[in-house]
């Protein structure tokens, strides 16, 4: 890529160069496709990327074939998203439909495949989509943890709120609960009346926003009331 700088502003050279190699570079499958009548596709582009996610060059490609292609890449369970994807952006040109579906890599093995498309017109001819597709088999299982971690994070700054609006009087309470005693047997061991204690009880479920001692219990052990 030749490039030089001009009034602190980058210039490129030969931006169509520029282009193909950041179009090679990223890690992502972008391909254009065209799709017949029956919602068969073919690859009438592709960058980088994509033919090396397939393991096919693009005229290897271009001798499969339509019908062909379509049942060879795609998994046969996925293919019913694949056509109702098609028929949705070429019906609508101005959508941009996104579908998650399996695609057989180089190997052979099925990986999983997150693609936007939207509709291109090439020569007059609207029945092509511009696609960009990006891998998340081997992804799926980071992104687990990583919503696992969010989650308990938000969790925990929810029960940090839901804590500071609990009274003393409350707090002590929910321990007892946790601990297995009833509603007469703490107003006993706490010398208040039952329906003090029962109050007590209601007013806590309110604030947690919880239903069942099991929740309740739950709560208690998951911040450190017990």
């Amino acid at each position: 890529m030749k490039a030089h700088i001009e009034k602190g502003r980058l210039i490129i050279d030969n931006e169509n160069e520029f282009l193909r190699e950041i179009i090679n570079s990223i890690s992502a499958s972008i391909y254009i496709l065209k799709v017949d009548n029956n919602g068969n596709t073919l690859p009438v582009w592709m960058n980088a990327n994509y033919s090396e996610m397939v393991g096919y060059s693009f005229d290897e490609r271009q001798e499969i074939g339509f019908a062909d292609e379509t049942k060879e890449l795609y998994h046969p369970d996925d293919l019913e998203i694949i056509r109702n994807g098609c028929k949705i952006i070429i019906e609508n040109k101005k959508a941009t439909h996104a579908a998650l579906f399996r695609v057989k890599n180089k190997n052979g093995n099925w990986v999983w495949v997150f693609v936007t498309a939207r509709s291109i017109i090439i020569n007059n001819d609207s029945n092509y989509l511009l696609c960009v597709g990006v891998e998340v088999t081997n992804k799926l299982a980071e992104y687990q943890v990583l919503l696992n971690r969010y989650t308990k994070e938000i969790a925990g700054l929810k029960n940090e709120l839901l804590l500071k609006n609990l009274t003393k009087t409350e707090k002590e309470i929910i321990i007892l609960l946790a601990s297995g005693l009833t509603t007469r047997e703490i107003a006993q061991q706490r010398m208040r009346s039952y329906e003090t204690i029962n109050n007590h009880k209601r007013n806590i479920f309110k604030k947690l926003d919880i239903h069942k001692l099991s929740e309740l219990i739950t709560f208690a052990l998951e911040n450190g009331l017990d």
